[in-house]
């Protein structure tokens, strides 16, 4: 991919990983080759459960906004339901791509722009590795797998790298797992 910035949105729960899986992004990008990263996150009522949105920049020039991104290159949704508190016309550029944890979605109807939609049933892999907290399911290292194999942006093996980084012990291995699995399928629809 030629462009040189990308304006991601990680749209998710309070629990479920989002702001990791962004500072991950900003890390693994940085390590392949772009100069220029930031992550930030926006924060509601700081609950878990409640919705939470976390922000990347990735370029090869540096980055002069540091604002919240309104219009994105790449939106990724954590949990189905919040789909429909996105407007996708305004949230997601034309060309972007859609990352949905869902085993199924229709979405032709949410959106007028011509955008590459992907799902992965991430629940189903952290029910599967056991990655849940409060009996829900954290589903960031999915959501990253899913991400490096929609996008082609950041490479699974570096990824890997920084998710390596980032636990220890049993959680490593899940967490490993859970991004591997993910990559395998994800799937465009």
């Amino acid at each position: 991919m030629s462009k040189q910035q990308w304006a991601i949105i990680w749209f998710g729960r309070g629990g479920q990983g989002a702001v990791t899986a962004s500072n991950i992004v900003a890390k693994a990008a940085f390590l392949d080759g772009f100069r220029f990263v930031q992550s930030f996150p926006f924060f509601g009522p700081e609950r878990r459960g409640a919705p939470v949105k976390a922000y990347t920049r990735i370029g090869a020039e540096p980055i002069n906004d540091f604002t919240s991104i309104h219009s994105s290159d790449i939106f990724v949704i954590f949990d189905q339901k919040l789909l429909y508190e996105v407007d996708l016309n305004q949230e997601l550029n034309e060309g972007g791509f859609l990352i949905v944890n869902a085993p199924g979605i229709k979405i032709e109807e949410r959106s007028k722009n011509r955008i590459n939609i992907f799902i992965i049933d991430a629940n189903a892999i952290a029910f599967e590795l056991d990655l849940k907290v409060a009996g829900l399911p954290v589903v960031n290292t999915c959501m990253l797998g899913a991400f490096s194999k929609a996008t082609g942006l950041v490479k699974l093996e570096t990824i890997l790298k920084v998710v390596k980084e980032s636990w220890s012990g049993e959680f490593l291995n899940k967490n490993l797992r859970a991004v591997e699995l993910a990559y395998e399928k994800c799937k465009v629809i």
